[in-house]
């Protein structure tokens, strides 16, 4: 096969995988233009950090790098 048919069949290749992206996109969009808007779900309340053992030694106490600081 020369080398102008090799050339020629790697730009139509590469044409046409950037065609199939395109598309996807396209399709893409359009299915998002046509979903059914989401209700929004109100933020769930925080929920207090269990008391564990292991942690117990750390309550009130703030860690900033090396430092620890006691919370009055």
């Amino acid at each position: 096969m020369s080398n102008f048919m090799m050339n020629m069949i790697s730009w139509v290749l590469l044409l046409l995988v950037i065609l199939t992206l395109y598309l996807i996109d396209k399709v893409n969009h359009l299915a998002q233009l046509y979903e059914a808007p989401k209700p929004e779900m109100p933020p769930l309340p925080e929920a207090e950090p269990p008391s564990d053992i292991l942690f117990a030694g750390l309550e009130g106490k703030k860690t900033v790098g090396r430092y620890e600081w006691q919370i009055h």
